[in-house]
């Protein structure tokens, strides 16, 4: 990503949303609802990822509850060109 890119700041209701390139979250390793911290100085503005970043396969299965999320498998019925 270039040192310097345009965002659009867009009015929403009662809040504003930043908008930029996907090259942008890529940086801070965030993305779509991950909260962030923006403080100013003299210089411009600052954005950083609060909390930890995208979570990796590892640590999502140490948060895995067979009993709250079903089990291992997930019973459903057919749903597309499965009957032969």
């Amino acid at each position: 990503m270039p040192k310097a890119t345009r965002l659009a700041i867009l009015r929403w209701r009662k809040r504003v949303a930043v908008l930029g390139p996907a090259s942008v979250s890529g940086c801070v390793r965030s993305g779509a609802g991950q909260k962030i911290k923006i403080s100013r100085d003299e210089d411009g503005v600052m954005v950083k990822p609060v909390g930890g970043g995208k979570l990796t396969l590892v640590e999502r299965l140490a948060l895995f509850e067979p009993g709250v999320h079903g089990g291992e498998a997930v019973v459903a019925g057919l749903v597309g060109g499965e009957v032969f």
